[in-house]
């Protein structure tokens, strides 16, 4: 059976009118939605029909993950239901705009202290998903969100929960999130092919920190580890390196 998508203005279980089809995962395809209770625009998730048992599965451990995390940077679990056979998985509907947006299409810059500003922020909303023994596992940068000065982790189909031994695996995807922002600025001064460390010129202590994610040098055991190192890095700047 195809994963066809439903029409704009479809009803779902009394109460969701659709309002816009805006992609699809490995799992589910994903609508805006207006909450007839509420009033409000919110993100309703539908299981892929093909993967029927698994996709449902995945649904319901999202929800569960959802229903488990309470912060303001992460979207609150509204309902899930079962309608004609499909499953549904309805969440608050983050406004904004995810970084690859920012830096491929809006031309978004950010210098090293603004990365790492940035990077704080998102590390203080892993360390919160973390203590309740859950890796995200697809910290990617569309997942990654921003709105005016708030940021936001969304999509948790892939999280799992895991022992705090495990907890850095979600470290890795991080570094490649700071790259993504410090090559934002990066000007090509020739065609010769080199690696991060050669390209980018930013401090040692920031370089090392990006190897320590991608555990080319000895890894981080926790979040904690990786904010006080920035945190550390980010008091050598002067004013007119910000």
């Amino acid at each position: 059976m195809l994963n066809r998508t439903f029409k704009n203005g479809t009803l779902l279980h009394e109460r969701y009118i659709l309002k816009e089809f805006i992609g699809q995962g490995s799992y589910g395809l994903t609508y805006l939605a207006l909450d007839q209770t509420s009033r409000n625009i919110v993100v309703v998730k539908q299981n892929r029909v093909r993967w029927k048992k698994n996709s449902r599965n995945m649904l319901v451990k999202e929800a569960e993950f959802l229903a488990s995390l309470q912060h303001p940077s992460i979207p609150k679990f509204i309902d899930i239901f079962t309608e004609k056979k499909r499953s549904y998985l309805v969440m608050e509907y983050i406004e904004g705009k995810n970084f690859e947006d920012l830096v491929l299409s809006d031309g978004q810059k950010y210098n090293e202290h603004e990365s790492l500003t940035i990077f704080s922020q998102v590390l203080n909303i892993v360390k919160y998903i973390h203590s309740k023994q859950i890796n995200h596992q697809d910290l990617r940068l569309p997942n990654i969100i921003k709105n005016l000065n708030r940021l936001y982790i969304i999509d948790f189909g892939l999280a799992v929960h895991n022992k705090e031994s495990a907890l850095t695996k979600d470290f890795e995807s991080l570094g490649h999130f700071l790259l993504f922002l410090l090559y934002s600025t990066f000007e090509p001064t020739s065609k010769m092919e080199r690696c991060w460390e050669q390209e980018l010129e930013i401090q040692e202590d920031t370089k090392r920190l990006i190897r320590k994610l991608f555990r080319s040098d000895a890894a981080y055991k926790n979040v904690d580890e990786i904010m006080l190192e920035v945190k550390k890095i980010l008091l050598t700047f002067n004013d007119t390196d910000k």
